[in-house]
């Protein structure tokens, strides 16, 4: 739904109030740099020599609302993927967000084929552990399947079963091996592979964009990796809540002259999957001034 308002245009900031209601399910999406910081108790699922494997089914301790469904258990593979309810995808599956597997979803972190690293000092293992309000999946001391045995890397995926969030998070890295052009699938798939929330970098994971397309994936490369504690973070949207979805009318940065009238247009989405009205406040300020509205 769009509504156009007519105003002396410098800078434009939108608020809403309420829009159209839909019936899915959506998250926001935030990139951090922060800390990386390795579980070592709970539960060990794989160790030692490892590439191809079926999934572990790991029963949750405390229930995971994922795109708006409750799950009790979730199945966790070795090639940097989990998934939930739905058929288990296999031991083969390394495509997690473009696949057509029948799980009722994905979350990847590194969804690609994945072995273990076999570099001084590693030990290579994928376990589990719930602290506080996360369960903590990891990943340590994997390489991507062709690299060379001294290829090293360890990630994370958490679950905060209080409020939704999904977090996904980066350890170091080491002797990335350049001629291995086995780039990851990184994000979370829905119910089917035409439903997505996925990641693209091409040259630095700090700055990562969003997917248009199933199959996208983020460049791991010996010149671009995630520095250790990069964080994608993947936040429940809370029902009724609103979103400018686009503004047209303007291109950002551009300086219009005083008093000229510019026609503004906002298009705005109720996210929530409830309480539908066709009632839309719009609320505008220019220049961080005074809020204007009906």
């Amino acid at each position: 739904m769009n509504r156009k308002i007519v105003i002396p245009f410098a800078a434009l900031a939108v608020f809403l109030l309420h829009a159209q209601s839909t019936a899915q399910v959506y998250y926001d999406f935030t990139q951090s740099s922060g800390s990386y910081t390795a579980i070592t108790g709970g539960t060990v699922l794989r160790s030692g020599t490892f590439d191809l494997g079926v999934p572990q089914n790991v029963a949750l301790p405390a229930a995971f609302t994922f795109s708006g469904t409750v799950y009790n258990s979730c199945n966790v593979s070795i090639e940097g993927w989990l998934s939930f309810g739905g058929t288990n995808p296999g031991s083969a599956e390394v495509t997690p967000i473009s696949t057509s597997s029948g799980a009722d979803g994905f979350i990847a972190p590194f969804g690609a084929d994945l072995a273990n690293s076999s570099a001084i000092g590693s030990t290579p293992e994928m376990r589990w552990e719930q602290i506080g309000n996360e369960i903590i999946f990891q990943w340590q001391d994997v390489r991507r399947s062709g690299s060379a045995i001294t290829e090293r890397f360890s990630f994370q995926t958490r679950l905060n079963t209080v409020n939704g969030e999904i977090r996904l998070v980066y350890g170091p890295t080491a002797s990335i091996d350049v001629a291995n052009t086995n780039n990851p699938q990184v994000g979370l798939r829905g119910a089917t592979n035409s439903v997505f929330l996925n990641r693209v970098v091409t040259s630095d994971w700090a700055t990562s964009t969003a997917g248009s397309v199933n199959n996208a994936t983020c460049v791991f490369s010996s010149t671009v990796a995630p520095a250790s504690g990069q964080t994608y973070i993947w936040t429940p949207v809370p029902a009724g809540d609103v979103r400018v979805s686009a503004v047209t009318g303007v291109s950002a940065g551009l300086l219009l002259p005083t008093n000229n009238a510019v026609t503004i247009g906002a298009k705005v989405k109720n996210l929530g999957p409830t309480n539908p009205q066709s009632l839309i406040h719009v609320y505008y300020s220019v220049n961080g001034g005074t809020r204007v509205g009906p």
